[in-house]
C-alpha cells in the first residue's frame, strides 16, 4: 500500500520522515494509518475516453 508520512516514525522495515513516500505491507500500513503516523495515498485512475462512432 502506497503512504505518505505525516510524521516521522522509524520501525521494523521502515524509517519515514516527513513528507517521505512509501510501499509498505499492507497490515503495517494499516496499523501506521490507524495511529496517524501516515495516510494512504490513492491512485488516480485515468480517465475513460469514449470514442465517437
Amino acid at each position: 500500500m502506497k503512504v505518505k508520512a505525516l510524521i516521522d516514525c522509524v520501525g521494523v522495515g521502515y524509517d519515514l520522515k516527513t513528507g517521505d513516500t512509501a510501499n509498505l505491507k499492507k497490515e503495517l500500513a494499516e496499523k501506521l494509518i490507524l495511529f496517524e503516523y501516515v495516510e494512504e495515498i490513492k491512485e488516480k485512475k485515468p480517465k475513460e475516453t469514449k470514442v465517437a462512432k
